[in-house]
């Protein structure tokens, strides 16, 4: 296999096809299953010194999903570690290791252009919708700066 580079995660390859055994275009399916059916799921990520843990609140069909997840995942990527068990106050762990949590793995995962968890003003974008955002822009911040570009005169 080819050396990969960060460029090259979107151009089709995702840098970290060395540790996994699917073919380029069953990987790129069972990363947009992972983004599409297994990370909206997660409550929490933790990077970890060497991979990544995610935490999940406890239910019997999560927690089917995650172990069924993590078996497939053995299987093609079985230079990683992955593992799934019950942690205290209702909730369920994944951790993925044998990489750094930098890898080009945990970015690609979290997909394309995107390095870390949304930031605040995306989420709520998200959640509230742009009309939300210019509500709150024209009502709230807009008649502040007045306020206090007039109270600096």
């Amino acid at each position: 296999m080819t050396e990969s580079t960060a460029s090259d995660a979107g151009a089709g390859t995702c840098g970290f096809e060395d540790v996994c055994d699917l073919p380029t275009e069953a990987l790129q399916d069972r990363l947009a299953m992972i983004r599409r059916e297994i990370l909206p799921l997660a409550t929490r990520r933790e990077a970890l010194s060497d991979g990544m843990a995610f935490e999940f609140k406890h239910a019997p069909a999560i927690q089917k999903t995650l172990e069924d997840f993590a078996e497939f995942e053995r299987e093609c990527c079985s230079s990683l570690t992955w593992n799934v068990r019950a942690i205290p106050g209702e909730m369920l762990r994944l951790s993925v290791q044998g990489l750094p949590p930098t890898s080009d793995f945990f970015r690609v995962v979290d997909g394309p252009g995107e390095t870390a968890a949304p930031g605040l003003l995306k989420r709520l974008t998200q959640a509230a919708g742009l009309g939300a955002g210019s509500a709150l822009l024209l009502c709230c911040v807009l008649p502040m700066g007045v306020v206090a570009l007039t109270g600096a005169a």
